[in-house]
């Protein structure tokens, strides 16, 4: 073979062997920079970061608060032009050249190449020990708990402090109901109303009477001539 030719062919080797750590490393990187920002993303200059607040602070502020804050979450990180979505196009990305890596060492077996097999196979394997250490998807699914937590338990409270009044109130009123009931039997003085003496009530009755005689007549000078 060709000086040339197998010059160019290893080092097109060595670079796809290489491109999947150099992937695999920026993700992570951007994950460590994404998970700082995350925990300070009120002090943050990360767009995206920055666009998800402003949009759960309008969302309230206009009367339709976020449901979901995990769903609202991953649907901003992860779509294609955001940072989490980037970083899992990295990572696919890397386990995808080594896939053709692991073609590349089957064919040079089949071709009785294993000098060049053998360094392929041990790279694959030491790209895929290199992934799990770095854990890219968990920390992802971190850093999007963080936010959750941010928006659900600090921002909201910001935007809507009668939340923690409402469950205040609500606390007061179950306290009061498990409270043991007032009795509400009538008091001794109430059950003792004053009675009429008994001789009070023959003279109310005449007169009562007397009242009731005079009406009568009064009504019948009205209607007879």
């Amino acid at each position: 073979m060709n000086l040339g030719v197998l010059n160019t062919t290893n080092f097109f080797l060595i670079t796809m062997t290489a491109i999947p750590f150099i992937l695999e490393a920026i993700a992570f990187i951007l994950t460590l920079n994404y998970k700082r920002a995350a925990i300070n993303i009120n002090k943050t200059d990360k767009e995206a970061l920055r666009a998800i607040r402003l949009r759960y602070i309008n969302s309230s502020k206009l009367g339709i608060p976020v449901e979901n804050s995990k769903s609202f979450v991953s649907k901003s990180l992860y779509s294609k032009d955001n940072p989490l979505g980037r970083v899992l196009f990295m990572d696919r990305l890397g386990c995808l050249i080594s896939c053709l890596n692991l073609i590349c060492a089957a064919f040079f077996i089949i071709q009785n190449h294993s000098e060049r097999s053998y360094p392929l196979l041990v790279m694959c394997l030491s790209f895929y020990i290199f992934r799990m250490a770095c854990s890219l998807e968990q920390r992802c699914n971190h850093i999007v708990s963080i936010i959750t937590d941010y928006l659900d338990n600090i921002l909201a409270h910001r935007i809507n402090p009668s939340k923690k009044e409402a469950r205040r109130d609500n606390t007061s009123v179950i306290a009061s109901a498990s409270s043991p009931a007032i009795n509400s039997t009538p008091t001794d003085n109430e059950n003792h109303k004053p009675e009429l003496k008994p001789t009070l009530q023959p003279a109310l009755a005449s007169v009562n009477m007397q009242a009731n005689s005079d009406l009568i007549e009064s009504v019948l000078q009205e209607f007879l001539p």
